[in-house]
């Protein structure tokens, strides 16, 4: 007796259509209720058989093209990923660059502050201003040496 006619008559003609293993598989009635004959593919097996076989590899097909789309999908990430991780790299040393360009420049910006500075204070010492002075309405010219000379 074949495998299809000892699952037929163990399981008394009930389908367990649910079952993923092609040898458990187990149908009620695959023969309309007002036929008594039992009609077989060229393999020697039942027709319903080569149905339930034919709709699973369907099954089959289409979780293997779903499969193939999600490794093409998964690759295309695993790309834009490698991707990423070479731009990050470029994109961390060229800020630590200019991390280090900022530095110098707040330096020299300093020693540029502390020069003006310094350059101020020199020329303000050489500068003196006296107010309270009456102002000079003469022909000749003033004598500022000696008018401050007085004033002190």
């Amino acid at each position: 007796m074949n495998d299809a006619a000892l699952l037929l008559e163990t399981n008394n003609g009930e389908c367990d259509d649910a079952s993923s293993d092609l040898s458990t598989i187990t149908c009620t009635n695959p023969q309309p209720a007002h036929s008594n004959t039992h009609s077989y593919d060229i393999t020697g097996r039942p027709s319903w058989v080569g149905a339930i076989i034919y709709k699973k590899l369907s099954k089959i097909n289409e979780i293997d093209a779903k499969l193939s789309t999600v490794i093409q999908k998964v690759h295309i990430m695993e790309t834009d990923i490698t991707n990423l991780k070479k731009t990050t790299g470029i994109l961390r040393k060229t800020s630590e660059e200019i991390k280090g360009q900022i530095c110098e420049l707040e330096k020299a910006q300093q020693a540029m502050e502390d020069s003006i500075t310094d350059l101020q204070s020199r020329s303000m010492r050489e500068n003196l201003l006296f107010f309270g002075l009456a102002e000079y309405k003469g022909e000749r010219k003033e004598n500022c040496v000696s008018l401050i000379g007085n004033f002190c």
